[in-house]
């Protein structure tokens, strides 16, 4: 999982700079240094008090930023899916980076196969727009994405977390 982790950073960097610069927001850049610098970020689990089995919450967050970086996870039998939403400190949602991870089979089973799928929804642009996994606009309807879901998962994962 580790190498699955470098890989998906490396790509991200790398779809960051190739990217059409007129779709790169301040979101994609915060992911971008998130990513390129996520060790100077204090962690910190999150307690999510109506979680379901399956289901974390961690809060990345450092003086030097203006922003925070939430990592969301949700785990299943088949699959997991890791929601990194970026907010600023009034845990207005800036950008959401999607990585749903799918197994051919349980995934501590030996010889199992990933399979990798990532996308973006923006909301700076007042309403939401998506991006595929290197940051091209597309079509929403292509994603399997309810804007509201995600908005509902970030609003319970974040209670206790106290904006600024």
């Amino acid at each position: 999982m580790k190498i699955l982790r470098c890989y998906l950073v490396t790509c991200a960097t790398l779809c960051f700079f190739t990217s059409d610069a007129q779709s790169l927001s301040r979101g994609f850049i915060f992911l971008n240094e998130f990513d390129m610098n996520g060790g100077s970020f204090e962690f910190m689990p999150l307690d999510w008090l109506d979680s379901k089995d399956g289901e974390a919450a961690y809060m990345f967050s450092s003086d030097k930023n203006h922003y925070w970086v939430f990592n969301i996870q949700q785990y299943k039998e088949r699959s997991k899916t890791d929601y990194f939403y970026v907010s600023d400190k009034q845990k207005n949602i800036i950008v959401i980076r999607i990585v749903h991870y799918a197994y051919d089979r349980p995934w501590n089973d030996p010889g199992v196969t990933v399979n990798v799928t990532v996308s973006y929804v923006s909301f700076e642009h007042g309403e939401p727009r998506f991006y595929d996994h290197v940051m091209k606009p597309v079509d929403g309807s292509q994603l399997a994405t309810d804007v509201e879901s995600l908005k509902l998962l970030f609003k319970n994962a974040t209670k206790t977390v106290a904006t600024e």
